[in-house]
């Protein structure tokens, strides 16, 4: 049903929607999308509409004019997939932020967007650095002192950092990462730079005047007027 409580599409157990002209469809990117048949026209989508999880190509989204947006919510417990008390959103500031919520409460905070990464969470490119530095050791839990155990962990890394690179075709499939796991003797290629080194999640604030999309700094431009 649309915001106005009318039937989009059904499962046509009923009579309702027997001349629907609606089609569901399932596609590969994890995505169900309401068609109209005749026109062709999405009517909606459900990467426009996160729920617990913020799959890729979805956005958290803010309306600087009417304050709509999009945000996650937690389940409420394993087996009730109903909201829970936690959410996530985008908060109205000057500068975007993303803001966890316990019911009313502040739970966490994201720190200011500046374009590549939120100032808050620095952490989340520290493996990355510690890969590139030759440093990666500096993980391991100092408790965790035997050494047979480090190379599980060395490789658990090395697989979590190949499952987040930049581009989706460098990234293995679930059978690929299984595979890896079970096998100590399959060889793993080393990994490209993870995704969110440019960008934590994919922002899109927008207003009555003006739209900003932060992706990434390399497509800034500036136009310079001159008179003649």
């Amino acid at each position: 049903m649309d915001e106005q409580n009318q039937v989009l599409w059904t499962t046509n157990v009923s009579n309702i929607a027997a001349s629907n002209s609606t089609t569901a469809q399932l596609q590969n990117s994890g995505n169900l999308v309401l068609q109209e048949n005749t026109s062709g026209s999405m009517l909606w989508q459900s990467l426009q509409h996160p729920c617990d999880t913020l799959l890729q190509q979805m956005k958290l989204t803010l309306n600087k004019t009417n304050g709509e947006k999009t945000e996650l919510t937690s389940w409420r417990s394993p087996q009730d997939p109903s909201i829970g008390e936690f959410s996530a959103s985008l908060d109205r500031l000057s500068i975007p932020e993303v803001f966890v919520w316990r019911g009313e409460q502040q739970y966490w905070r994201s720190g200011p967007w500046n374009g590549q990464i939120f100032l808050g969470t620095p952490g989340m490119n520290t493996a990355w650095k510690m890969w590139n530095d030759g440093n990666i050791t500096s993980l391991i839990d100092p408790q965790i002192s035997n050494p047979i155990f480090h190379t599980d962990i060395l490789r658990c890394i090395h697989i979590g950092l190949l499952c987040v690179q930049e581009h989706a075709i460098d990234r293995p499939t679930m059978t690929k990462v299984i595979s890896m796991l079970n096998s100590e003797t399959l060889n793993l290629p080393p990994p490209k730079q993870p995704a969110f080194i440019q960008r934590q999640v994919m922002l899109d604030v927008e207003s009555s005047h003006i739209s900003d999309r932060l992706f990434s700094i390399n497509y800034v431009s500036l136009t310079r007027v001159q008179a003649r």
